[in-house]
């Protein structure tokens, strides 16, 4: 298991210490989460190793995973153990009861993800293991939008719930 002192915080980003790849944002320089595994970080690393320089997206990185091209089964497998351990660190901290992983995943195929879910489970832990449940999301579209619109109402009903439950009385 990584140790706590790989990784630091960096305003909303998660860095991996000893990284050597750039982020694009000026205030972390070096090893956030965001500049390796995300979905153009995947893309750039497959551009980088190609002789040819071919421009790739993301999710051609991913599916090629799926169908086990060696270089991006290794690229998406560097990320997801990469996302496991972080996700991991972030369960012993907040202590969440539910992991939910954008659907997106699922297109690396299977074996990506056992290997997201042996190194999230390595990194969490066993007193956090019990309550925690995982899921991959099944929905494909506007997910940041609707994620964002539930917590707005999960706000306006705390908020609704204290004002029903004070004295207080609107004129």
């Amino acid at each position: 298991m990584l140790g706590c002192l790989e990784y630091q915080w960096c305003r909303c980003h998660v860095v991996k210490r000893n990284s050597q790849v750039d982020c694009n944002d000026a205030l972390c320089g070096i090893g956030c989460l965001e500049a390796i595994a995300s979905l153009s970080a995947l893309a750039k690393k497959a551009a980088e190793s190609d002789f040819l320089k071919r421009q790739y997206s993301g999710m051609d990185i991913l599916r090629a995973a799926a169908k086990h091209d060696k270089l991006a089964s290794r690229i998406v497998d560097e990320a997801f153990t990469l996302l496991g351990t972080t996700v991991g660190g972030l369960v012993n901290i907040l202590s969440p009861q539910m992991i939910l992983f954008d659907s997106i995943i699922n297109e690396a195929g299977p074996e990506a993800l056992t290997v997201l879910m042996r190194s999230l489970q390595k990194a969490v832990l066993a007193s956090h293991q019990k309550q925690l449940k995982v899921r991959v999301s099944t929905l494909t579209s506007h997910i940041g939008a609707l994620g964002g619109a539930a917590a707005i109402l999960v706000r306006q009903r705390d908020i609704f719930l204290f004002i029903r439950h004070t004295t207080l009385q609107f004129v």
